[in-house]
């Protein structure tokens, strides 16, 4: 009876209803148009300035990070703005968030400030959050997380420069 049930069924759906398995090992119809490697050079963008730097490209951050310094929270017309200095470039830029990261070294989490940049990364040009904080001891003033990889195409580790800021300025 259940068999028959299932046949009558089948016969009623229109033809582009049954759902097909998928082969876990077919190769995806639409391949990426670019792989980006672990480290790039990117272009960030203000309304006033624009500059390179390279960056790291972590698939184990959730969130990007830019090295400044300086960082001097103001008001503007009743909003919350940061003064700071990225790789010499004095900016300012609207608060957008503060956010709290955990910390790998088993230090307590860091409260830092968020702005939204320009980001240009090959051809690919897009608005991204940027918590600021000094990464001079790290090996990029930029690391790029989750948040924006998701939106740009995979990362080949055994690649590094695979790419060079090529948006137009906006």
């Amino acid at each position: 009876m259940r068999a028959a049930a299932g046949l009558l069924l089948a016969a009623l759906l229109p033809l582009g209803a049954v759902a097909q398995e998928r082969d876990p090992w077919q190769v995806a119809d639409e391949v990426p148009a670019q792989t980006y490697g672990w480290m790039e050079r990117v272009r960030i963008e203000t309304l006033t300035r624009y500059f390179e730097v390279e960056a790291k490209l972590d698939t184990g951050a959730s969130s990007s990070s830019l090295h400044a310094t300086g960082i001097e929270l103001f008001e503007r017309e009743g909003q919350n703005w940061l003064r700071f200095t990225v790789d010499g470039h004095p900016l300012e830029q609207p608060v957008v968030r503060r956010v709290r990261i955990k910390q790998k070294n088993g230090e307590p989490a860091q409260e830092r400030w968020v702005v939204r940049l320009d980001l240009c990364i090959g051809q690919t040009f897009m608005p991204a959050d940027f918590n600021l904080v000094d990464r001079s001891d790290f090996s990029t003033p930029a690391l790029l997380g989750r948040d924006v990889l998701a939106q740009l195409g995979p990362v080949d580790t055994e690649l590094k420069f695979t790419v060079e800021p090529g948006c137009a300025r906006q």
